[in-house]
């Protein structure tokens, strides 16, 4: 997941939000939820301002 948002930011040069559909109404609310804890635990901490340097994610 880090490397896809990672290709996107640099191919659109860079974005301010990203809004991401996490239930398609496919999953539990407690799956949706548990997949929601993982993405910010995992993904957001590697977004944030400091690390994002021009147009480039480092």
């Amino acid at each position: 997941m880090r490397k896809t948002i990672a290709s996107y930011y640099e191919q659109v040069g860079g974005f301010e939000f990203a809004s991401m559909q996490v239930n398609f109404n496919t999953i539990s609310v407690e799956d949706a939820t548990t997949s929601m804890k993982l993405f910010a635990k995992e993904v957001m901490p590697h977004f944030t301002e400091k690390q994002l340097v021009g147009n480039s994610v480092v």
